[in-house]
């Protein structure tokens, strides 16, 4: 369709042309449990009338703190069709994190897993049971079993096919889709007010440029609270009409990823960087067919051209995994290297992220507030049909100090352009490494490092020591994560800071400080990204290892 319309009307529609047709299959240890598109209608129904039941009405926030589920994709269309704004955090999250995004945006309800106590959320709290909906477990053989659910017979009764079109608010495309939280990788994470209208016109955009129909096959890894997760693999799908295989997300999961792809016929999938990356290293490419993949994105955070040479060299699928640069404040997606673009690497091997989607307009300024000449660095800025009018909570005056008058927002991200409107995207712009009146992308220094044996992960960053506050150049640290049994015998360290500081002087040009960590001892965000300003503050705070 070219005409726009809130997702959820998308949802109401396909319940009722296609009801058998399959929305949703979710990975599950007993058998997948499969969702049409009739069944999520109800669920939806359902679950607005359990939302009204609780008082929580049209324009209210409401909080899913919820695994990849049934239940979750079910309560993010039964918030919408109540008229609410549904928000999704991560359950990994500790009690007290979840409870400050809850006050940040003045939840009205939070929906939690069955049976969990949602002690000292300060908010109305509901059971995820309630939102389950009629659902099909399938054996691992492939057979069917009996039908799960209906959620809640009371208000079930009260919801039937012939009114289930006519059950909740009506919401028109200014109004709020979802909030979706920032990955927080400069500090505490924000909420990003998305209305229907945005995520139309990206969806359409998406769908558009990347040819989704109705005969995709969409396998999902990334969890939902990311907005790699929430709009690639349940809104798209719901779009165009395709199915999409959910997994739960976890370094476990990586090969019943790929299982899935070969499995199912997958067509589109995708994940960060890091994902590909490990999934090279862990996942037997025994059994492993990919070539039905038209569309695998690689983004989320900075790509290297490493990940996606080894990867397709181990699958044997060159030129499959395509570069692309999002964030949520755009509604997902800003640019993509397309299905058959050929691989553009500059000499620092930074990966091309292709070009700008329509929905969106981009730019990159220089320091010196003119746009960067071809190939030089400058602060990605952004405008456009799917670009956010502000963050959640901030007033008029700081909304229109954050663009300037011609409605450019700064990313607050450095990159470049090339002649042929290439993005390559460096990173964020307070990561950048200053040296020598030069800077140097974290993911450099990061690639390099994590070249030698026996390094799990790496995080770069630049340190001012005493008195250099006005200097323009940094200490460049790297802190590598090792195994607990390389801590602990001295030589061994002393061995690897030795290997580590000589293959960045090799592939980067510095000879870097090395600090050495156990597993998980780099501070990342919810969606697995380096903080990399947090790491900077503990280094110049003296707190590192």
């Amino acid at each position: 369709m070219n005409v726009l319309e809130p997702i959820i009307d998308v949802v109401v529609r396909r319940a009722a042309e296609t009801p058998g047709r399959v929305a949703f299959v979710f990975a599950d240890g007993g058998g997948d449990v499969v969702v049409t598109w009739g069944q999520l209608g109800l669920a939806s129904a359902f679950g607005a009338r359990v939302l009204a039941d609780a008082g929580v009405g049209p324009g209210a926030v409401v909080a899913l703190v919820l695994p990849t589920s049934p239940e979750l994709v079910s309560a993010i269309f039964a918030c919408q069709r109540a008229g609410c704004v549904p928000m999704v955090v991560s359950p990994n999250l500790p009690r007290a994190a979840i409870a400050r995004r809850l006050a940040m945006v003045q939840a009205a309800a939070c929906i939690v897993g069955r049976g969990e106590a949602g002690d000292g959320l300060g908010v109305r709290v509901i059971d995820a049971s309630r939102f389950a909906g009629h659902t099909t477990r399938m054996s691992g053989e492939g057979g069917r079993e009996a039908a799960v659910g209906p959620n809640d017979g009371a208000v079930g009764a009260r919801v039937t096919r012939d009114d289930d079109g006519a059950v909740g608010a009506r919401v028109t495309l200014d109004d709020l889709a979802y909030l979706q939280l920032t990955s927080g990788t400069s500090g505490e994470s924000r909420a990003v007010p998305i209305r229907y209208r945005q995520l139309a016109a990206s969806l359409a955009t998406s769908r558009q440029a990347l040819a989704f129909s109705e005969a995709e096959v969409f396998v999902g890894w990334v969890p939902l609270y990311h907005d790699l997760g929430l709009v690639r693999f349940v809104f798209a799908p719901v779009d165009c009409g395709g199915r999409c295989h959910l997994l739960p997300p976890s370094i476990g999961s990586l090969r019943g990823w790929l299982e899935t792809v070969t499995r199912e016929g997958g067509t589109v999938t995708g994940a960060p960087d890091f994902a590909w990356r490990i999934a090279t290293r862990v996942v037997p490419p025994d059994g492993i067919d990919l070539r039905t993949l038209k569309v695998a994105t690689n983004g989320g955070e900075p790509v290297r051209a490493s990940t996606i040479e080894r990867f397709e060299a181990r699958f044997g699928v060159p030129g499959l995994i395509r570069p692309g640069y999002g964030m949520a404040e755009a509604t997902l997606g800003v640019t993509t290297l397309l299905p058959g673009e050929a691989m553009r690497v500059d000499a620092k091997g930074h990966v091309s992220c292709g070009r700008v989607y329509p929905c969106v307009e981009l730019r990159v300024v220089a320091a010196d507030g003119r746009l960067a000449a071809s190939g030089a660095s400058g602060t990605i800025e952004l405008r456009g049909a799917a670009v956010f009018d502000g963050y959640h909570g901030e007033s008029d005056a700081a909304r229109r100090a954050a663009r300037d008058a011609d409605g450019w927002w700064p990313t607050g991200d450095s990159g470049a352009l090339d002649a042929d409107g290439h993005l390559y995207v460096f990173g964020r712009t307070r990561a950048m490494i200053k040296r020598a009146g030069a800077l140097i992308a974290p993911r450099e220094v990061e690639e390099a490092a994590e070249s030698v044996r026996g390094v799990k992960a790496s995080a770069a960053v630049g340190v001012l020591g005493a008195g250099d506050a006005a200097s323009s150049t940094e200490e460049v640290v790297v802190v590598v994560e090792v195994a607990d049994e390389l801590l602990a015998d001295a030589s061994a360290r002393e061995s690897m800071r030795g290997a580590v500081s000589a293959a960045v002087e090799d592939g980067v040009g510095v000879r870097p400080r090395v600090e050495l960590v156990g597993p998980k001892g780099i501070p990342r965000t919810a969606n697995g990204k380096v903080q990399h300003a947090v790491l900077r503050a503990s280094l110049e705070g003296g707190r590192a290892t």
